[in-house]
């Protein structure tokens, strides 16, 4: 299993009027699941049921969005308008090609 089987991307902002927006792969990720994958919780928690109004994020998501403490904050969803989600977490970095290509950003 592979981590791309179960993921979908999408592109967050920080207002509804926001031009810059950044592309995440979103992973179904919580406590539930043990954090199978192993991600390094940077600061937060994860969730302890996947939902649809939390995100965790990755530490290249927040050099992204100029975010320095991201947790608490209200992310928009670029192609659902009105579509809101709060920070609960930041992970650290995931490299699919290894630690020389660019990380890729996930929820």
């Amino acid at each position: 299993m592979s981590l791309t089987q179960f993921t979908q991307g999408y592109d967050i902002k920080l207002s509804p009027d926001d031009t810059l927006k950044v592309r995440v792969t979103e992973l179904p990720i919580d406590n539930v699941g043990n954090n199978a994958y192993g991600f390094k919780v940077i600061a937060g928690s994860l969730p302890d049921v996947i939902g649809t109004d939390e995100i965790v994020i990755s530490e290249n998501v927040c050099r992204k969005l100029g975010l320095e403490d991201p947790l608490g904050k209200t992310v928009y969803h670029a192609q659902r308008a009105g579509f809101t989600q709060t920070v609960v977490a930041v992970i650290g970095d995931v490299y699919l090609d290894g630690p020389l290509s660019d990380p890729i950003d996930r929820k």
